[in-house]
């Protein structure tokens, strides 16, 4: 996992995410970006990060050139996704207002990330999110989307990287289709 929280924060995410991939078999490990960069690794998992951090500095250029280069699968998370699209050029757009709790996901295309689900209620909290050019662009195929955003879920084309804009992380047992989400990505490397 890339943490992209700043320092002592997202450390509830970060145990969350670290329960679920235990649970799945995975011994997950946090890596700093330049580390990533000598390879290694079975897959990487980019977090969500908080409201304040910013999309510069030289280790979200690492990260950058990782999504660019890398052969591993990737699962990026909100931010995760937002450092996936801007590393192929893609905008963000800030959003009106922050969006946060459970979302029924619109699934457009049945890829391996959403095997067995159909309209999944998903976590979400942000307060950006891709721009809908992602949808003229032959590198990417957007996965899903919901009522309030467009992009909600995308793949980049002919690699196994994938990014959503929610956190699914965070389910319970009414809601467990995150976990299912997270399954089906380790599922698919």
């Amino acid at each position: 996992m890339l943490n992209n929280y700043p320092e002592g924060k997202g450390k509830t995410a970060l145990k969350r995410i670290k329960r679920s991939l235990k649970r799945l078999g995975v011994k997950p490990i946090v890596v700093r970006p330049e580390a990533c960069l000598q390879g290694g690794y079975d897959a990487f998992i980019l977090t969500g990060t908080a409201p304040c951090k910013g999309l510069n500095g030289p280790k979200l250029k690492d990260e950058k050139i990782l999504v660019r280069h890398t052969s591993a699968p990737v699962l990026g998370i909100c931010f995760g996704l937002h450092l996936i699209a801007q590393s192929f050029g893609m905008p963000l757009v800030k959003m009106t207002g922050r969006r946060v709790g459970f979302k029924e996901l619109r699934i457009h295309v049945k890829e391996a990330l959403f095997e067995g689900l159909e309209n999944p209620l998903v976590w979400e909290n942000h307060r950006a999110r891709v721009s809908e050019e992602v949808y003229e662009d032959s590198r990417f195929t957007v996965l899903a989307s919901s009522l309030d955003n467009p992009v909600e879920a995308l793949k980049v084309n002919g690699r196994k990287i994938y990014g959503v804009q929610f956190h699914p992380e965070r389910y319970d047992k009414d809601r467990p289709w995150g976990f299912s989400i997270l399954q089906n990505f380790i599922n698919a490397i």
